[in-house]
């Protein structure tokens, strides 16, 4: 069996950078993204989301900078520049590792990367969601003696003052018994200071980044995939950097959780999997949707027969009730109940327009209901009906599938079915997919559909109208889409390597040969 990553080896290569990491490495990708990450932060203070309780609104520059055009414009200006710059880093990364000057011996470097990276987005300002605000007044609600499952954040007096989005005020939260926990743990250590919690849920966020890093390594070497390849791509990608150490999500805790599971379930330490499987859900229970492809996941590095439907039904029965009955320890000792299994459907009660089964619904029930073939509202949900019935179709077949592919390709596919075809869809649900099929191993000719997905995606949360200030549809907003539109386009087509990475469609990168005895970090030149 290949080794596997220790967890104090990892910590090594986050933490000790400068001992770690040769000086080629600093010039090329460490130092522009930290001046990038730092230019980002300070920007943020005048376009971020910052709660009406803080004090920071009281100093005399800050408000001057959040209340002229010309500060709005230029923070903008210096947030679209700085992710451009972050997002040509990971480009040229990308390069070097799939031209070969980076192996997978460089996995933990990466990482160091990565964290530099992220440094100095720990203390930047919310920006692109407000989430992290909702995640802290869930957790007063609990310390109040409220459950959030049937109560929203707008019982609490003070809710508008700490920075939530009126959007979600009175809507349950759509997350697990674990994570609540985390939140309950927040707002008591915090207090009433909801920026310090904003900042606390961030660094959870990134510690799940790390977790993912540590997991991918672990997997890639069971099962004898790119290492270097999948931390570039799942934990190192611009839409990482906007919702994950920018806007604080939790979901990068969840893709941790799922892919530990998975790293258990290769060598059939069953028990541990499900446990991993359990805290995933208990961050996001979409998570439940991975039972069906963990309870097969040791046939990825132990090549046997396709067990028949009796047996594969009853590894999915072991599985899914172990994980749910851990699960349902969990929501006892939280005191919550089971309002989670509730939170599995309701994300479908709030459309999204980046949801193509929402569109087509919106689109087609207004010309139904001109055509008076039937009402509006009946038209919407049979697409969204008919989108989500696809959705389980597909991730059936998945599970059953064994022709081509693993077995976690196979659950990537399945997930990337869900996304798409929920009526309810977030740029970061991108995440998902993109680390389960960095684990899986992402096939050369995938590539470019994944980077162009990923850029697009980060795109869209930095140009969205009230992504990074609380403003209607104006000039600024306008504006702020054509220069992320220009950064990007700049950025990648500036450069032919980078050209090559996003156009190529070959199946398997161009490894130039390579003498690591003389040139162990050798990188090409643009």
């Amino acid at each position: 069996m290949n080794r596997v990553v220790s967890p104090a080896g990892l910590v090594a290569a986050a933490v000790s950078v400068p001992r770690l990491l040769p000086r080629v490495w600093w010039w090329r990708y460490v130092v522009p993204g930290v001046l990038a990450a730092t230019l980002v932060t300070i920007a943020s203070i005048s376009v971020g989301h910052l709660p009406l309780s803080t004090s920071w609104l009281r100093w005399e520059s800050v408000m001057r900078l959040r209340s002229t055009s010309v500060g709005s414009f230029s923070s903008r200006a210096a947030i679209v520049a700085g992710l451009a710059i972050l997002t040509q880093c990971w480009l040229a990364l990308g390069v070097d590792i799939y031209d070969g000057a980076i192996t997978d011996r460089d996995a933990g470097r990466l990482v160091g990367v990565m964290a530099a990276w992220c440094t100095p987005l720990l203390v930047c300002a919310p920006m692109f969601s407000r989430d992290t605000y909702s995640y802290y007044l869930q957790g007063r609600l609990m310390n109040a003696g409220y459950n959030p499952y049937t109560t929203g954040v707008d019982v609490l007096p003070d809710w508008f003052l700490n920075g939530a989005d009126p959007i979600w005020s009175q809507t349950p939260t759509p997350y697990g018994p674990l994570f609540l926990m985390i939140e309950r743990a927040v707002a008591f250590i915090c207090g009433d200071n909801a920026l310090l919690a904003a900042f606390a849920f961030r660094a959870t966020a990134l510690l799940g980044l790390w977790l993912t890093a540590w997991a991918l390594i672990r997997i890639c070497r069971r099962t004898r995939k790119r290492t270097a390849a999948a931390i570039w791509l799942a934990v190192m990608n611009p839409l990482v950097l906007v919702n994950i150490a920018c806007a604080g999500h939790n979901d990068m805790l969840m893709v941790a959780f799922l892919l530990w599971a998975w790293d258990l379930a290769l060598v059939r330490r069953t028990f541990w999997s499900a446990l991993a499987l359990a805290a995933a859900v208990g961050v996001k229970p979409i998570a439940l949707l991975a039972v069906p492809f963990l309870a097969l996941a040791h046939l990825d590095i132990a090549p046997a027969p396709w067990p028949s439907l009796l047996t594969r039904v009853r590894s999915w029965v072991a599985m899914g009730a172990t994980s749910v009955g851990l699960l349902l320890l969990l929501s006892l000792l939280n005191g919550t109940g089971l309002g989670w299994v509730e939170t599995i459907v309701a994300p479908t009660k709030l459309p999204s327009p980046l949801s193509v089964t929402y569109t087509l619904g919106v689109t087609m029930g207004h010309l139904f209901e001109w055509l008076a073939i039937m009402r509006f509202d009946v038209a919407a949900t049979i697409f969204k009906v008919a989108g989500l019935a696809t959705a389980l179709g597909i991730v059936g077949w998945m599970a059953n599938h064994h022709r081509r592919g693993t077995i976690i390709h196979r659950c990537a596919w399945a997930f990337a079915a869900v996304v798409v075809l929920s009526p309810t869809v977030h740029t970061w649900y991108l995440l998902w997919v993109v680390a389960l099929a960095a684990a899986a191993g992402v096939r050369r000719r995938w590539l470019p559909v994944s980077i162009i997905a990923i850029v697009v995606l980060a795109d869209v949360e930095i140009a969205g109208s009230g992504a990074i200030a609380d403003t209607y549809v104006d000039w600024l907003d306008q504006l702020t889409m054509v220069l992320a539109g220009l950064a990007t386009i700049a950025v990648a087509l500036s450069w032919k390597r980078e050209r090559e990475l996003i156009m190529t469609l070959g199946d398997e990168p161009h490894t130039p040969v390579v003498n690591e005895a003389h040139h162990p970090h050798k990188i090409p030149q643009p």
